[in-house]
């Protein structure tokens, strides 16, 4: 157990200085328009944030919501680490974890770069993990679900 913060990222990613956000929102990445005000609570920061940190939230708020196919392959890349993104994501549906990104959109950390401007994704708070959480269904519907519905 270590707590995400700036000592966190600083051991682990080699620099104390980037921005840290804890989301809170089933809907992640919708543009909520050009001004940080309307982002400010749903994406509550956790370190001082400067403008253009909060700029990168909103541009990558925009990519995600108007996007087509083509420019969105193109430009996720540059905006989030894949390769983290695609294994936060596994845990997470391996762990049938309805209080987090599946279900209300909470527990777990964004963590800005300050060198890459790369987010990456980082659980926390699992201990409605294993599909126990009983607000998202029947124990039966928890043990059956799947991406697909």
């Amino acid at each position: 157990m270590e707590n995400v913060d700036k000592t966190f990222f600083g051991e682990h990613f080699g620099s104390r200085k980037g921005a840290i956000f804890k989301p809170v929102t089933p809907r992640l990445f919708d543009d909520l328009g050009d001004k940080w005000a309307a982002y400010k609570q749903t994406y509550d920061a956790k370190t001082e944030i400067f403008e253009e940190q909060s700029q990168r939230v909103i541009d990558l708020c925009k990519l995600v919501s108007h996007s087509d196919d083509v420019k969105f392959e193109a430009k996720i890349g540059q905006f989030i680490d894949l390769d983290n993104f695609a294994r936060f994501m596994a845990v997470m549906v391996y762990l049938s974890d309805m209080d987090g990104l599946f279900g209300p959109g909470q527990n777990f950390y964004l963590y800005l770069h300050p060198k890459t401007q790369v987010f990456t994704f980082h659980p926390w708070d699992q201990d409605h993990s294993f599909g126990q959480f009983p607000i998202r269904g029947t124990q039966e519907q928890r043990e059956n679900l799947s991406l697909m519905k």
